[in-house]
């Protein structure tokens, strides 16, 4: 929820579809071995100018009082060779 409120003040967060609707797109990313978080997250949001003004915003800002800077970036999708096709 602490992440849902900081990130929302810039622009509105993407809701999940099918079984995950009503959920707002957050994922904290959690280490496989102990199940807690990394310190790292993605969130989506509704329109690429709200994901970019989060960058401009929050990126090396402090996150909630604490002395920890953020570091906020766009995502990029990985590229995946399996769309390709090859002609000859």
């Amino acid at each position: 929820q602490r992440l849902l409120d900081f990130f929302g003040q810039i622009g509105i967060i993407k809701e999940g579809k099918g079984k995950e609707k009503g959920k707002k797109k957050v994922w904290i990313y959690k280490d496989k071995q102990t199940g807690l978080p990394k310190g790292d997250a993605t969130v989506s949001y509704e329109d690429p100018n709200g994901a970019r003004g989060a960058v401009d915003w929050f990126n090396g800002k402090t996150f909630e009082g604490t002395d920890n800077k953020i570091s906020v970036s766009i995502a990029e999708r990985k590229v995946s060779d399996r769309g390709s096709f090859g002609g000859g």
